[in-house]
């Protein structure tokens, strides 16, 4: 330890008043530190923020992020007595008595505080601490090395800062670096960063993901953090088995277009990498942002130079030059050089993406021509549906889309579902972006084909149902929708029925009546549609149920809405094995009736002027299927209601517009009828 040399001497400080220390006093000169320097944070409202218990009250560090209370100088007295009784007289069952007379937390943060107060007695505080630390009897607090060394910087006492780092973190496996930090950050001017800089330089182990994490987690601003980032870089903190860790903060550069500190970043770390002899760590990630940088330099060629001379071809995949070839114009055969210095072959699958690419954005005969000499050369499935989607990105294109898609279902049978799906989603959305009823003949085409070639499948047919309801061809896909009904062992997709209820519920005025029954409306159709289609299929969402019955409270009278409701439960129960409790936040009844949708459904009931209190009856019999029904919130938004209708001054019409409940209607029975609903489902009289 090195601190004051002067003595201990009783007499002389037992009644000393304790003095307290602004945090812009500096008592000792500034530590002697390298030219690299940590950004100095000018903006401190958002520590300020995180941290600052009172608005009320000014900032203080020491308040808000130490947690060191502001206490009386008779009571620090009384805590610095402690200490020179116990320096004097070494009696430890005394100084135990001490710290059982407050809670063990207020002396030791009195403590601190006279340590810093009186920096005579702090040596011999801090040596107590680093002998005492682990031991039960004496309770000392397991932060209590980075409180005072926080404390300490927060006093402007840098050089002492340091010492009782030394001794009582420096050996420390895990230490809090936020406390520490966040002081330095927080404080006017620069000089606390400087002892941390000097606290990190004889710190061995990394901090940079401790150190960035939580500057991200204060929601600095990008710039700041990134500088931070490339200062830890230049003194050679950073991950070293991999750049993945560091990815966020790249990911940050780019988005902020800050490729000169990317780049800087970046030559920082090969010249370690070189000088540690580590093996160059480039995750595909991390590629990813390089080859952004290079896209967005303004001498590509140049920049893609620089950065293979940094790190080498072999550094690199196959996707990093499939992304030069795309999005750059370096040319072609510059690129092909340093795959082949890089031992990727040509006709890997992300190279071949990567030169159709180019060729179809630069040169649309050069690609078509390419495309149809060397469709025998194509990997089987992924380049050939990008090539694919090329094509359909042209609308004078299809047809040659349809022929490129037919040749390859012919030449790979295996893979015609994702071929065709493709097919038929790209000619549909470009159908509706150009409203051309050529379009559609063009799938009807496709579609002949497959059956003709007996390729045609279920799942196929699925996604011709969802390209015919985006289209508003309604007929068409009501009648695909019934042949795959009476298909013995057809299956209709969750997303099929999904996409039926939704795009069906916003046009039902537009249905024809040739699918209803007698009488029957478009939406009870449709609702009835919904409900045969789930016997088809393996699970539909609870989510979607949810949809489905909140679209039925809005559409039908409350004997309607029960009965599809009950028989929802029963669609559910017969797909799904329902064996734990229903009161369970991941339950698939208690996800499709949740608080919303029960209180709409008891709402719901309040409309009719004859049985207002037949939504709470509905409830009863939804819990005796396995519904979980919360009653006491039922019970708190239906009083809330009747609160609602019964003030003198309150807008009766607009109350009643929703409910047909006045304040002298029915309001004696509702509430019987809630006692004794509830009654019956929980079985013990309750009333309210």
């Amino acid at each position: 330890m090195v601190y004051s040399r002067a003595s201990v001497r009783l007499p002389n400080f037992l009644f000393t008043r304790v003095r307290h220390f602004h945090c812009s006093q500096t008592v000792f000169k500034k530590p002697n530190l390298n030219s690299v320097k940590f950004p100095f944070l000018k903006d401190k409202s958002p520590i300020i923020q995180a941290y600052q218990s009172d608005e009320k009250l000014p900032f203080n560090a020491m308040r808000d992020i130490l947690k060191v209370p502001v206490v009386t100088p008779e009571s620090l007295d009384r805590v610095s007595f402690a200490w020179l009784d116990y320096f004097a007289e070494n009696d430890e069952l005394n100084l135990q008595n001490h710290i059982k007379s407050e809670t063990p937390e207020q002396f030791w943060m009195k403590t601190i505080r006279v340590a810093i107060s009186d920096q005579q007695i702090m040596p011999q505080i801090v040596g107590f601490i680093r002998r005492n630390l682990k031991k039960k009897s004496f309770h000392v607090p397991e932060s209590i090395g980075e409180i005072m060394v926080s404390s300490l910087i927060y006093s402007g006492h840098y050089k002492h800062a340091f010492n009782v780092y030394k001794d009582l973190l420096s050996y420390k496996e895990s230490v809090n670096w936020n406390l520490i930090l966040d002081v330095c950050l927080v404080l006017p001017d620069g000089s606390p960063l400087r002892v941390f800089e000097t606290i990190h330089r004889d710190r061995n182990e990394g901090l940079y993901l401790k150190i960035i994490s939580h500057l991200q987690r204060l929601k600095l601003k990008e710039q700041y953090i990134h500088s931070w980032n490339n200062k830890l870089v230049l003194l050679g903190d950073f991950p070293k088995d991999s750049s993945a860790p560091m990815n966020p903060v790249f990911n940050s550069m780019v988005e902020t277009n800050n490729f000169r500190s990317f780049e800087n970043c970046l030559k920082h770390m090969v010249r370690h990498l070189k000088r540690e002899d580590i093996p160059h760590w480039l995750d595909d990630e991390t590629s990813k942002y390089i080859a952004m940088c290079v896209k967005n330099a303004k001498d590509p060629a140049s920049k893609v130079s620089h950065f293979i001379s940094l790190y080498t071809p072999g550094s690199f995949k196959a996707q990093f030059f499939a992304t030069l070839l795309h999005q750059t114009k370096i040319p072609s055969k510059k690129i092909m050089k340093l795959v082949s210095r890089a031992k990727i072959p040509e006709n890997d699958t992300a190279i071949i993406e990567g030169k159709c690419k180019r060729l179809a954005d630069s040169d649309p005969q050069a690609f078509w021509a390419y495309t149809d000499k060397n469709v025998e050369q194509l990997p089987p499935l992924k380049i050939s549906i990008q090539i694919l989607s090329l094509y359909l990105q042209n609308s004078d294109k299809l047809i040659n889309a349809m022929n490129f898609a037919k040749d390859l279902i012919l030449k790979y049978p295996e893979y015609t579902f994702k071929l065709a799906r493709a097919f038929i989603m790209g000619v549909t959305n470009k159908a509706i972006e150009t409203n051309h009823l050529a379009h559609h003949q063009l799938i009807a085409e496709f579609e002949n084909f497959l059956r003709k070639e007996k390729l045609m499948s279920d799942e196929i047919e699925n996604y011709l149902v969802f390209s015919e309801l985006k289209l508003r061809h309604f007929e068409s896909a009501l009648m695909r929708i019934e042949r795959l009904l009476a298909k013995p062992n057809a299956i209709i997709e969750r997303g099929t029925i999904e996409n039926t209820g939704r795009i069906l519920s916003k046009n039902s005025r537009k249905l024809p009546r040739t699918f209803t029954a007698h009488g029957e409306s478009q939406d009870h159709y449709i609702m009835r549609l919904i409900l045969r289609m789930n016997n088809k299929c393996d699970e539909v969402s609870p989510q979607t149920w949810n949809v489905f019955l909140k679209q039925i409270i809005k559409n039908f009278d409350h004997t309607e809405v029960e009965k599809f409701c009950l028989e929802v439960i029963d669609c559910v129960k017969s797909q799904t094995e329902l064996n734990f409790n229903s009161a369970n936040a991941g339950h698939p009844l208690r996800l499709i009736f949740d608080d919303k949708l029960i209180t709409s459904i008891m709402l719901h009931g309040l409309k009719d002027p004859l049985e207002p209190w037949s939504g709470l009856a509905t409830l009863s019999k939804l819990q005796a299927k396995g519904v979980y029904i919360p009653m006491n919130l039922m019970k708190k938004r239906i009083i809330e209601v009747f609160r609602t209708s019964g003030l003198p001054n309150s807008d009766k019409k607009k109350v009643n517009s929703k409910v047909f409940i006045t304040s002298n209607l029915g309001i004696d029975l509702i509430l019987q009828k809630i006692n004794e609903i509830e009654q019956s489902m929980s079985g013990t009289e309750q009333r309210v």
